[in-house]
């Protein structure tokens, strides 16, 4: 017994220092305690108001399809995403809108990514638009948000890729998953969200810029390298990258009352919504 005693006590240290090897309660990263922890440096200097009463607000989503895992890589280029495209808004229009003060919110989606593009949304009857509605309506069921809600727009980037099926609708900007790649660097930086033959690949902030300029009432309008033109894919001529809105497209959304309250920011403000 007295042998067997001292077999289970070095048994006892082994799991004990393996359970120490592996983490256990032994203090680590924050950004590994927590992966939707704030990317370190990007967080600091963000204005927070105590809450959301009114006040407009954009919440960025990161839309992990199920089957799909978290990438805090991912993660980071959503959120410097936020605070980039916060303040091209602030440079284009003199203000701009306030951000959540968790600026990313996970969303675990429900379904596999193929059951967004083959099931049928209820509300386009174009299948190319399956995607959209179906991400759409469990983004905005499970923050609460409304179609074209007045105090909230959304952007929203999936995981994974599905040919282009993006847009700027129902007062959000509903992205793809290599725009989300290309944030963080694949292709070169590059996403491709229209037919890349005709125009080559797109700046994937550029691209962000376009759809959410939908979302704020512009159509494809303007000169060549306007914004919500084709100035940011790379075989326009004079591609510009993140290229700019038109003085005739900054007057329009200015004086939409839909965008009332949307500009009243300045980069880096936000509020706290509850997750």
């Amino acid at each position: 017994m007295r042998t067997s005693s001292r077999v289970l006590s070095v048994f006892a240290v082994v799991c004990l220092l393996l359970l120490a090897a592996c983490g256990g309660d032994t203090p680590t990263d924050s950004s590994t305690n927590n992966p939707e922890s704030p990317p370190e440096g990007l967080e600091e200097g963000i204005e927070v108001e105590l809450e959301a009463v009114n006040r407009k607000y954009v919440r960025f989503v990161y839309f992990i399809e199920k089957g799909q895992r978290f990438e805090r890589r991912e993660y980071v280029a959503i959120y410097r995403a936020a605070l980039d495209l916060q303040r091209y808004w602030y440079e284009q229009f003199g203000g701009t809108f306030f951000l959540t003060s968790h600026v990313v919110d996970v969303v675990y989606a429900d379904h596999n990514p193929a059951w967004y593009i083959n099931t049928a949304d209820g509300i386009h009857s174009d299948r190319r638009w399956h995607r959209l509605g179906n991400v759409k309506n469990e983004v905005y069921r499970k923050l609460g948000v409304s179609n074209f809600d007045p105090n909230v727009r959304v952007v929203s980037f999936p995981t994974t890729r599905a040919d282009g099926r993006v847009g700027g609708n129902f007062g959000g900007a509903w992205m793809d998953g290599d725009d989300l790649w290309a944030l963080y660097g694949w292709s070169n930086g590059l996403s491709y969200p229209y037919d890349e033959t005709t125009w080559g690949a797109a700046n994937p902030l550029a691209h962000l810029a376009h759809e959410f300029g939908h979302v704020f009432g512009l159509d494809h309008t303007g000169p060549r390298e306007d914004i919500m033109q084709s100035g940011f894919y790379t075989r326009t001529p004079g591609y510009a990258g993140l290229t700019y809105f038109s003085n005739s497209n900054r007057a329009q959304v200015k004086r939409n009352p839909a965008n009332r309250g949307f500009l009243d920011a300045k980069p880096r403000q936000a509020v706290v919504v509850p997750r």
